[in-house]
């Protein structure tokens, strides 16, 4: 696991969140997340956070995620990065896994399944692939298949969403963005 190993004296938090992200840059799903870690370490909640970084490039937010309390855990984006994900929630034994990663969350929640995670939310923000051809249809098949049977919970932005990830209602939330434009704005800055 080089360069992968989770701080040992932080994992001692009565819950252990783990959040897979692409990479931590200004955007929508980035600048909420931030502002709930920010709450979280305001309130004094006993939560250890961790965000795994899939990309596994810094982004323009990672010392303000680092300044919230978040260990920032820089991955990879293949099959390496799943074999990290299992290896990390071995060692860990997160409390929950957060994946927000689309349709391939799916392959990301059976690592952490396989690694011992106990509860695994997916999140969906997107209506549509915007990718054609046979085999990209055929590995979106797939990848809702892995999604809906890896997930405990699938989390998403609207309906559209929720029908483009093939999610039956009873196991689906929906969270609108409802997102203050001049917040985003000023945590751009």
């Amino acid at each position: 696991l080089r360069g992968t190993e989770v701080s040992r004296a932080k994992t001692s938090a009565e819950m252990k969140v783990l959040f897979l992200i692409g990479r931590l840059d200004v955007g929508g799903a980035e600048a909420r997340s931030l502002r709930l870690f920010e709450e979280i370490q305001r309130r004094g909640e006993d939560i250890q956070p961790f965000i795994y970084v899939i990309s596994g490039k810094k982004g323009r937010f990672d010392s303000r995620f680092q300044a919230a309390g978040v260990e920032l855990i820089y991955g990879r984006p293949d099959l390496t990065g799943l074999w990290q994900i299992f290896k990390i929630s071995r060692q860990m034994s997160p409390d929950v896994v957060h994946v927000n990663a689309q349709l391939a969350s799916g392959l990301y929640c059976i690592a952490a399944w396989l690694g011992g995670a106990r509860y695994r939310v997916a999140h969906m923000r997107v209506t549509d692939s915007s990718q054609s051809g046979r085999a990209l249809r055929k590995r979106d098949i797939l990848y809702r298949f892995l999604l809906n049977r890896f997930s405990s919970l699938v989390v998403g932005v609207c309906a559209g969403a929720r029908l483009h990830s093939g999610t039956p209602e009873r196991r689906w939330t929906t969270i609108y963005n409802g997102v203050d434009v001049v917040e985003e704005a000023n945590l751009a800055t």
